[in-house]
């Protein structure tokens, strides 16, 4: 909740008297975001792991679109 309340101050929100806090259920329930936040934090070695994580999906799905074309032709 504290990040999801600074963001809203800085971006010039006013919050409601007696706020002390605002939080984003959507954000936070989901794994993924959660996952990436996380490594958000991790300043280089975060950005290094979303990398190769990116690299390896992209490769995935390169093998899969190949497959898919080879049956289409045959």
């Amino acid at each position: 909740a504290a990040v999801f309340t600074q963001s809203a101050r800085v971006s010039g929100v006013t919050l409601p008297e007696g706020t002390e806090y605002v939080a984003c259920f959507d954000y936070a329930g989901n794994p993924i975001t959660w996952i990436l936040y996380h490594l958000a934090e991790l300043k280089w070695i975060g950005a290094a792991a979303l990398t190769v994580l990116c690299i390896f999906l992209m490769i995935l799905n390169r093998r899969k679109i190949v497959s898919e074309l080879k049956k289409d032709t045959d």
